[in-house]
C-alpha cells in the first residue's frame, strides 16, 4: 500500500520503532540505518496492560465489523535512549481489509491536555497514521507517530515518544483513555460509529534489567507490508554421490528455462538442475509447465571430468559456481534455439568454462577458461550476458585480491583479454545495462566499479567492452556480509544490496553510480532482527526489485541458538517518494538452527558454522513470480539445495497478482516419498531414507571419501534405511534396517551409521513427502552403528551425536546396542537399541523418548577406512522423512447408550468395520446422543473429545466409572447423517498412545431394521411390536426412548419414511 500525501508529510521526521511490527499488515517507520546494539525488549517494552474493554456487534447499524472495538491496552517501551514511548494497542473485531476514509483513534488525557493516536486510511484505503490534541470537539493533527501497525485480526498498534504527548512519567496516571471509531464525510467532518468507556492506566517505569540503545538515524521513509504472498513446498534437490551441494547459482531466462547449480567443493565439481518454468511453448500451453517446482531435472554435472554421470573422477572445479543466460531479442522463444547458458566452475589455477545451447542438456566445455587471457589463481567469479552473444566473466586474484573482468564473444565459451578493475574486496556480483552495455561490478569495500563502453549503445556486432572502470564508494567497509552485490534495471537504473550484519539495505543511483541514493531498509521486524546474505534481481517494472536473505531473531550470526528463516520482499516504488516493500518468509520451515559464518573459506584455524556456504540467489520467471533457490542443512548432516517459487501475491510485472499454478498436462505424477524411491534404487519399501545407487566416493580421507565413483555395488553402498518399533509401549525397542547393495562379504574397518534424532521441534513432514521439516540439531541426536574391525570382529553400538559449532558432527558411543545382525542373503544390517537406553542419554529435563515420540534428522553413512591406502570408501544417505514409536492404543468398541424410561439403558453397537449398524433412537428435541468409548485396558488419559466430521458438538467427555471406558456427551445431532466424533491423545495403562482416535456414529432414526433406509418394514416391524415390553429384543424399535412401545413410536417411524443413508 502507498501512503497518502498527508501521512508521508509527518512521517518524515519520526522514527521506527525496533521491535513493533504486524505479524499481517502495514508497518509505516523510517528507515533506519546502521542498527546499534540490540536492547532486550523483553524487559524494554511491556505488555501493553488491558484497560477498556467493549461490547462486541455496537458499531452501529450498518457499520462494518472493522469498526468495531473491542478492546484497548497500555504500554511502554524503553528501547531507545533519549526516546520512551507509550504503546496504544487497539483491538477491533477484524481488518481483513480496510475501509476508504475511516479514523480509528485512541483519545487519553495527561494532565489538563487531550491527546489522541490515530490510524487513518484515505479515498484509496490507504494507511496513515498521526498523533495530536483535542479541544473540545477540535481536532488537531500535530504530526507521526513513531510506528504504527496493523494486523488482519483487528490489533492496532501504535507508539508515540512520551515527549509528544505530556513526558508521563513513572507513576503518572493517565485518565480518560477511549477509542473511537468514524468516517471521514469530508474535510474535518467525521460521523461516530463506535465508541467506548473510559479506563486508566499508571505509566509503568524502566524496568531494571532493560539496557536501552542509541536510536538509529532517519533515512528514507518507506511502507512495509506482512503476508500477501505464498510459495511452493521447497524442492529436495537432490544428486548422487555427493556430500554436500550449497551455494546455488540461479538464472531464469526471459522465456521460463530455469537452472540452478550448486557445488561440491573443489575438486567434487558442480551439479546442475533444471526446471520448465515456461508457461507456453510455441504460444500453445506447455505440456511440462512446473508452477510448483516438483519436478527438477537433474543435468549432471556440466564441469565432470569424465563426463559421465556413472562413472566420476571429480569436476573441473566445484570451488565456485556461476551461470548466465543470453538476453534473446525475440518475444517467442524458438523451441530449437533456447537462450545460451554460459556456465563457469572454479578450479583452484582458474576458472573453467561451459557452453549450452540446448537447456543445459549437453555442454561445450574449455577446461582453460578464463586462462586465454587471465590471469591464474582466482577467486569467486560472476557472470553476466550483453545481448546473446557477448558474455562477461569477472573475479578477483588471489594474492594480491585485484578484480579482473573478461569478455567473451561466443556465449562464454572463451574469454579474450583481461581489464583489471581495482581492489574492490571480494567481488559481489555483475551485470550489465542491456540499453548500453554498462557493466557494474559490487565490491566487498561497499563499493561499486563502472564500466562504460567506448562506444554505449545495444549489443551488436561492433560492441565493444569498457576500456577503464570507475570505482564508487556506496557504503563503505563493513556492510558486505555475503555478499555486497549490484544489480541494473531495464531502465538503467542501478541497485546496491548489502547487509550491515542486522539490516538488509538497497541503494540506487540513476547516473551510472555517480551518486547513490540514501539507504533503504527492506528488513522489517524482530523475527529478522540479524538479516545476513543478501541478493538482489530486478523486476521489469521501474523501481521494483525482489530481495532474499537469511534472518533469525537474535542479536548476532554468532548465536547457536539462532533458527534462520529464508526471506524475500518485493519492493516496489524505490525511486520515489515512498518505496514499498511486502515481506514473507519464503521457505516453509526454518532451514538452520546453529551459528552462521560470514568468513567465508577458512584455511587453517576454526571457522563458524559454513553449512549454508556464502549465498543464495533469486530470479524472477515470465509471469513475474520470484524463484529462489537456498542452502539448507536442518535435516542434513551438511548443507544441500532447495528450491521454490512464488505462487500466488503480486509479483515482478508491474504489481499484477501472481496466474493461479496449472501444472502442465505431462508432468509426472508427485511422488510423496524421499527421492530416489527405495524402490527405484531395489531398498527397503517404506524406508525413510533412501540414497542412489552405485555412488560410494573412492579415495579422500576416511571420513569423507574422494571423488572417483565407480558403477559397481558395494556393501558400503547404501540403498535405504527403515526404521520401525517393537515390543511394547511401556518398554519400546528401536529397530533401525539398512540396506546396501552389496553384501557378498562383510569389509573390515567399517562402519555403518544410522541417524535420529528425538525431541526435534517442528516434526511433521513436508507437503512433498520428501523429508521433514524437524529441526535435528534442536532435538537429542542419537544413532546406532554395525562396525567392523581390522580384523572383522563386528560390534553393534548406540551413542550420541552433537552438532559443534563449526558446523561438524562429533558422535560418540555409549554403550553397546541390544542386538544386531548382518542379512548378507538380503544385504541388510539391522540394529535394535532399547528406547529406555535413549533415555539414560538425555540431559537432565529433556523429555523422555516413548511411545508417541516423533524421531526426525533420519539420515545414514557408511564408512570404509584402508588406514590411507587410497582406497577409502564413504557414502552418504541424505535426511529423509520421520518416525513415530508407535503402539496404539486399540478401540475394543464403540457404542451408543440410551435410557428408556424405566426399562434401563440399551446400546447400539457401532463396529467401525465391516457392516454397520445404524442409531436409529431420537435423540429428542436437542438431538442428544450418549457414545462410549470402549478399550481393552484402562484408560490414563485423554485430552478430549470434538465432533470433526458431522453436525453435532460435545457437551461433556471424560473417563467412565468403568475406566476402560471414554463418555461423550454429544447435542445438536442432526439426522440422516454420520457424525464422527475423535479423542485426542489417548493413553492407557499399558503406555499405548494414539494422538487422534476417531469413531463415526451413523444416525437415522426410524429405521429399526438396520437397513439404511425408512420404509413400510420399519413400520410393520414398529407396529408388531406394539404394547409389548422393552427389552433387549425390541429396543430399537422403542424409537422414542420412553420406555414404551406404542403409537407415538409408530408415528415417529411413518413420519421419518423415505429417509435414508448411504
Amino acid at each position: 500500500m502507498k501512503k497518502s500525501p498527508s501521512a508521508q508529510s509527518t512521517l518524515l521526521n519520526s522514527r521506527a520503532l525496533l521491535g513493533v511490527v504486524a505479524a499481517a499488515g502495514v508497518t509505516l517507520a523510517g528507515v533506519f540505518f546502521p542498527t546499534p546494539a540490540k536492547a532486550d525488549t523483553a524487559t524494554c517494552a511491556s505488555t501493553p496492560t488491558q484497560v477498556v474493554t467493549d461490547p462486541v456487534g455496537d458499531q452501529g447499524v450498518g457499520n462494518a465489523t472493522q469498526k468495531d472495538i473491542t478492546a484497548i491496552s497500555v504500554g511502554e517501551d524503553y528501547t531507545y535512549i533519549g526516546s520512551p514511548r507509550m504503546v496504544f494497542v487497539l483491538k477491533v473485531a477484524n481488518l481483513t481489509s480496510i475501509p476508504s476514509d475511516e479514523i480509528w483513534r485512541v483519545r487519553f488525557t495527561v494532565g489538563a491536555t487531550v491527546y489522541h493516536v490515530s490510524m487513518l486510511s484515505d479515498a484509496n484505503s490507504n494507511v496513515s497514521f498521526a498523533y495530536g490534541t483535542y479541544s473540545g470537539n477540535t481536532v488537531s493533527t500535530l504530526g507521526g507517530i513513531e510506528a504504527g501497525t496493523y494486523a488482519s485480526d483487528g490489533t492496532i498498534k501504535m507508539a508515540v515518544e512520551m515527549a509528544k504527548v505530556g513526558s508521563p512519567a513513572a507513576a503518572t496516571v493517565i485518565t480518560a483513555i477511549n477509542g473511537v471509531t468514524q468516517k471521514n464525510i469530508g474535510g474535518t467532518l467525521f460521523t461516530g460509529q463506535d465508541s467506548t468507556s473510559n479506563g486508566t492506566y499508571t505509566v509503568k517505569a524502566k524496568d531494571a534489567a532493560c539496557t536501552p540503545v542509541t536510536l538509529p538515524p532517519v533515512g528514507v521513509n518507506a511502507t512495509y507490508i506482512k503476508g500477501g504472498m505464498t510459495f511452493s513446498p521447497s524442492a529436495k534437490l537432490v544428486a548422487p554421490y555427493i556430500g554436500q551441494d550449497v551455494e546455488p547459482s540461479l538464472r531464469v531466462d526471459k522465456f521460463g528455462n530455469t537452472y540452478i547449480a550448486p557445488i561440491r567443493g573443489v575438486p567434487g565439481g558442480t551439479d546442475l538442475f533444471y526446471f520448465d518454468l515456461r508457461p507456453t511453448v510455441s504460444s500453445l500451453a506447455n505440456p511440462t509447465y512446473d508452477p510448483f517446482m516438483r519436478n527438477p531435472i537433474y543435468r549432471g554435472q556440466p564441469d565432470s571430468i569424465s563426463g559421465s554421470e556413472d562413472v566420476a573422477v571429480g569436476g573441473d572445479g566445484g570451488g565456485d559456481v556461476d551461470m548466465a543466460v543470453g538476453f534473446n531479442s525475440e518475444a517467442i522463444e524458438d523451441p530449437n534455439a533456447p537462450p545460451t547458458l554460459a556456465y563457469s566452475s572454479l578450479v583452484l589455477a582458474n576458472i573453467s568454462s561451459q557452453r549450452s545451447t540446448d537447456r543445459g542438456a549437453t555442454f561445450l566445455k574449455n577446461p582453460a577458461g578464463n586462462l586465454t587471457g587471465g590471469v591464474p589463481g582466482d577467486d569467486r567469479q560472476w557472470m553476466e550476458f550483453f545481448g546473446n552473444q557477448y558474455c562477461y566473466i569477472i573475479y578477483r586474484t588471489l594474492a594480491p585480491a585485484i578484480t579482473q573482468v573478461q569478455r567473451s564473444i561466443d556465449g562464454g565459451l572463451t574469454y579474450g583479454e583481461t581489464t583489471v578493475v581495482g581492489t574492490i574486496g571480494q567481488v559481489g556480483g555483475v551485470d550489465v545495462d542491456q540499453n548500453d552495455g554498462t557493466v557494474y561490478i559490487g565490491g566487498s569495500n561497499g563499493v561499486v566499479a563502472v564500466g562504460v563502453p567506448i562506444v554505449p549503445g545495444p549489443p551488436g556486432p561492433t560492441s565493444l567492452p569498457p576500456a577503464t572502470y570507475t570505482v564508487y564508494n556506496v557504503a563503505g567497509t563493513g556492510n558486505a556480509h555475503l555478499f555486497f552485490t549490484v544489480k541494473v534495471a531495464s531502465d538503467g537504473t542501478a541497485y546496491a544490496c548489502y547487509s550491515d550484519d542486522h539490516n538488509i539495505l538497497v541503494k540506487y543511483s540513476t547516473n551510472k553510480g555517480v551518486t547513490w541514493s540514501a539507504p533503504i531498509r527492506v528488513s522489517d521486524g524482530p523475527e529478522t532482527f540479524t538479516s545476513v546474505f543478501p541478493w538482489l534481481e530486478t523486476g521489469p517494472t521501474p523501481g521494483t526489485v525482489g530481495v532474499v536473505w537469511y534472518g533469525s531473531d537474535k542479536a548476532t550470526t554468532g548465536d547457536d541458538n539462532a533458527d534462520w528463516h529464508m526471506f524475500y520482499a518485493l519492493g516496489t516504488n524505490l525511486t520515489g517518494t515512498t518505496p514499498i516493500f511486502r515481506q514473507v518468509e519464503a521457505a516453509d520451515h526454518v532451514i538452520h538452527a546453529a551459528n552462521i559464518s560470514e568468513a567465508g573459506l577458512v584455511v587453517g584455524g576454526m571457522s563458524p558454522n559454513r553449512n549454508l556456504a556464502d549465498y543464495f540467489q533469486i530470479g524472477f520467471d515470465p509471469t513475474g513470480a520470484a524463484v529462489i533457490a537456498f542452502t539448507d542443512d536442518h535435516n542434513d548432516i551438511a548443507g544441500h539445495t532447495y528450491a521454490t517459487r512464488q505462487i500466488s501475491g503480486p509479483g515482478a510485472n508491474n504489481g499484477a497478482s501472481i496466474p493461479a499454478p496449472v501444472e502442465g498436462s505431462g508432468l509426472p505424477a508427485p511422488l510423496y516419498e524421499p527421492l530416489p524411491t527405495a524402490a527405484s534404487v531395489g531398498g527397503i519399501i517404506g524406508s525413510q531414507v533412501s540414497d542412489f545407487r552405485d555412488d560410494v566416493r573412492i579415495g579422500g580421507n576416511p571420513g569423507a571419501g574422494g571423488v572417483v565413483v565407480l558403477p559397481v555395488d558395494d556393501p558400503a553402498d547404501i540403498l535405504s534405511v527403515l526404521y520401525s518399533a517393537e515390543g511394547t509401549g511401556a518398554s519400546p525397542v528401536l529397530v533401525c534396517k539398512m540396506m546396501v547393495s552389496d553384501m557378498t562379504a562383510i569389509p573390515p574397518s567399517t562402519i555403518w551409521r544410522m541417524n535420529f534424532a528425538a525431541n526435534a521441534p517442528n516434526s511433521v513432514v513436508s507437503p512433498t513427502g520428501q523429508f521433514t521439516f524437524g529441526l535435528s540439531d534442536r532435538g537429542d541426536q542419537f544413532y546406532v552403528s554395525a562396525n567392523t574391525d581390522a580384523t572383522g570382529v563386528q560390534t553393534f553400538k548406540y551413542g550420541k551425536s552433537v552438532r559443534n559449532f563449526d558446523g561438524s558432527i562429533t558422535s560418540t558411543d555409549l554403550g553397546n546396542a541390544d542386538s544386531g545382525a548382518f542379512d548378507m542373503a538380503n544385504k541388510t544390517i539391522t540394529v535394535k537399541v532399547a528406547v529406555s537406553k535413549l533415555n539414560a542419554g538425555l540431559a537432565v529435563g529433556r523429555p523422555l523418548i516413548g511411545n508417541g515420540s516423533i524421531l526426525a534428522g533420519l539420515r545414514a553413512t557408511a564408512i570404509t577406512s584402508n588406514n590411507g591406502s587410497g582406497s577409502n570408501l564413504a557414502d552418504t544417505a541424505r535426511g529423509g522423512t520421520q518416525f513415530q514409536i508407535s503402539f496404539p492404543v486399540a478401540l475394543a468398541s464403540l457404542s451408543s447408550v440410551k435410557t428408556h424410561g424405566g426399562a434401563g439403558q440399551f446400546a447400539i453397537d457401532l463396529p467401525q468395520t465391516g457392516t454397520p449398524n445404524d442409531e436409529c433412537r431420537s435423540g429428542g428435541a436437542n438431538g442428544d446422543y450418549t457414545l462410549v468409548f470402549t478399550f481393552p485396558n484402562t484408560l490414563t488419559s485423554v485430552s478430549g473429545a470434538t465432533v470433526t466430521a458431522g453436525t453435532g458438538s460435545v457437551t461433556s467427555s471424560g473417563i467412565g466409572a468403568d475406566t476402560r471406558q471414554y463418555i461423550v456427551n454429544l447435542t445438536g445431532v442432526a439426522n440422516a447423517q454420520a457424525v464422527t466424533v475423535t479423542l485426542s491423545n489417548v493413553t492407557d495403562s499399558a503406555s499405548n498412545f494414539t494422538a487422534l482416535l476417531p469413531g463415526t456414529m451413523r444416525v437415522l432414526v426410524g429405521d429399526t431394521t438396520n437397513d439404511s433406509t425408512v420404509n413400510s418394514a420399519d413400520i410393520g416391524q414398529t407396529k408388531s411390536q406394539s404394547g409389548n415390553l422393552v427389552s433387549g429384543s425390541n429396543f430399537r424399535q422403542d424409537v422414542t426412548v420412553d420406555g414404551t412401545l406404542n403409537s407415538a413410536d409408530i408415528g415417529l417411524v411413518k413420519s421419518k419414511s423415505g429417509t435414508a443413508l448411504p
